[in-house]
């Protein structure tokens, strides 16, 4: 318990390492094994989505388990939806490269809307 709750220094926190470290730490991992997809949004609630959608999923993403990458690849509507996976991005990407993230969603938004 104490691992999970354990004040992080402000310094830490600015700098996304603290971020990096808990994400990667055993107790967050176990914690997001027992999350099943029956606990996110229901995949018919994802297929009715009629709107311009955007995925962005990091392929270092360390948080999310591949089952959870899947419900969503799979459950989200083909002909509106873009998924991007960018190589350098992990959970956190206005940490990882907050300026490629804003280049990614203007291009979106400048498409779409």
């Amino acid at each position: 318990y104490n691992k999970i709750v354990a004040k992080p220094t402000i310094k830490s926190i600015l700098s996304g390492s603290y971020i990096y470290s808990t994400l990667g730490s055993k107790e967050i991992q176990d914690l997001i094994q027992d999350i099943s997809t029956e606990y996110l949004v229901k995949k018919e609630e994802l297929q009715s989505l009629n709107m311009p959608i955007q995925l962005i999923w990091g392929k270092k993403d360390k948080l999310m388990l591949e089952e959870h990458k899947r419900f969503y690849f799979d459950n989200l509507p083909k002909n509106n939806t873009e998924i991007i996976e960018p190589e350098d991005f992990g959970h956190c990407p206005f940490i990882d490269n907050n300026n490629k993230l804003v280049s990614i969603m203007l291009k979106f938004i400048n498409k779409n809307f």
